[in-house]
């Protein structure tokens, strides 16, 4: 996605993530009509030891604005693997978990968050979409804050206004507004990846603005069972809970129980405090969102940074993860039944005491307890699994120089990662 420009920064990069178990080939393809300079970039096969491989994207890939382009990529590889992207642009950053093809839905509910000055098109809301074939017609009914409207080619488009658009495959097209674009719905007659999050935004009068970014799950994918956990060196959290059908909810914060019922297409946002975890149960499967955030003038955590919070269904046993270099410091944090913590192991190690920076307690509504481990690892890869197949929920985050990234280790149903 369009990330700030930012003509003073150096460094500007996307970059793939790919880690896998055992040696493995990575074939990379684009869209025939791609102009020849980027094809010859990206077109090409890679020869990769098992651990962690970095893949640099030119930076014309980033989707823009209103522009219908073919910018998807499909990335294929001999073995089982997980991926991450980032892009950076010299001062702010973040990152997503790619899914797997197969994984894709056709339709999705957008989260992103408002723009903290509407009269700055750098902090605009934004979602981009890719179609993974030909002759796919997409639909995008809008949800626009505060009553705005939104002007393409002339026409006018406000909240329950629907733009409809053919494509083919990997071609993309990004919307991009100064107000809120959450809770609109995308949907599609066959499968496609869609993306949301902000230009650059900040979510308190604090800090400075950073790009917010990450891959949505289809609403077939959504759960009903969240825990948040806290969101280490930050002062707080912002999270948010999107529904794509009316739901009713239960939250479990800070000590207080609050009940709220969303309609369709709408959103629940709660401020979390930097050392607490968060427990939120729906009749229906929502978006839960967290971004890391600077809430009081205290916070030494930088810049926000967006991530998928996965649903205790989406939990796996075993994680084969990439973390990226470039950071002071990278944490995995993992979501455990109390129960099973000792069964944790990080590289087929015993998770080191001194290597735990930070633990957070919940009870979920079914009455069992889970910890929150936020656990400092370097840059690489990493096996995290549990002994006994115990199922369990990471996120991994990073820090440095004021900047930030974070992304979910999965966000769809169990599968092998």
């Amino acid at each position: 996605m369009e990330n700030i420009p930012d003509p003073y920064a150096s460094g500007n990069r996307n970059t793939i993530h790919i880690a896998g178990r055992r040696n493995f080939t990575v074939s990379m393809k684009t869209a025939e009509t791609l102009p020849s300079r980027l094809k010859g970039k990206l077109n090409k096969s890679i020869s990769a030891r098992s651990g962690k491989t970095e893949i640099d994207v030119p930076i014309e890939m980033r989707t823009l604005a209103f522009k219908k382009e073919y910018k998807g990529i499909v990335v294929e590889t001999s073995e089982t693997v997980s991926l991450f992207s980032i892009t950076y642009d010299g001062y702010t950053s973040d990152s997503t978990l790619i899914l797997p093809l197969e994984r894709l839905g056709r339709r999705y509910v957008v989260g992103s968050s408002a723009p903290y000055n509407p009269k700055l098109s750098v902090l605009n809301s934004q979602v981009a979409f890719a179609a993974t074939e030909d002759k796919t017609i997409v639909t995008v009914t809008f949800n626009i804050a505060d009553g705005h409207t939104l002007a393409v080619k002339g026409k006018r488009y406000e909240t329950g206004h629907k733009m409809e658009f053919a494509m083919n495959q990997l071609e993309d097209f990004q919307i991009s507004h100064n107000r809120d674009l959450t809770g609109t719905i995308i949907e599609s007659s066959k499968p496609i990846a869609v993306f949301a999050g902000n230009n650059c935004n900040k979510l308190s009068n604090y800090g400075y603005c950073s790009h917010l970014m990450d891959q949505l799950p289809p609403t077939n994918n959504l759960d009903k069972v969240f825990i948040v956990p806290p969101n280490l060196r930050s002062s707080g959290s912002v999270v948010r809970v999107v529904a794509h059908t009316k739901t009713s909810l239960q939250i479990q914060s800070d000590g207080q129980n609050t009940k709220r019922t969303l309609e369709k297409t709408r959103h629940y946002d709660l401020q979390v405090k930097d050392n607490a975890a968060a427990v939120i149960k729906a009749d229906e499967g929502v978006l839960v969102l967290n971004f890391a955030a600077l809430l009081t003038r205290r916070g030494n955590g930088g810049e926000p940074y967006m991530t998928v919070v996965p649903g205790l269904e989406q939990y796996l046993h075993q994680y084969y993860v990439a973390v990226p270099k470039g950071y002071d410091k990278n944490y995995l944090t993992v979501i455990i039944p109390s129960k099973a913590k000792n069964s944790l192991l990080l590289n087929s190690e015993p998770i080191a005491t001194r290597s735990i920076v930070a633990t957070s307690s919940v009870t979920v509504p079914a009455g069992e307890e889970y910890v929150t481990m936020v656990i400092g690892v370097p840059a690489g890869a990493h096996q995290v699994e549990t002994r006994d197949g115990t199922r369990f929920g990471l996120l991994i985050h990073g820090r440095g120089n004021g900047d930030g990234y974070g992304y979910t280790t999965n966000m769809v149903g169990p599968g092998m990662v």
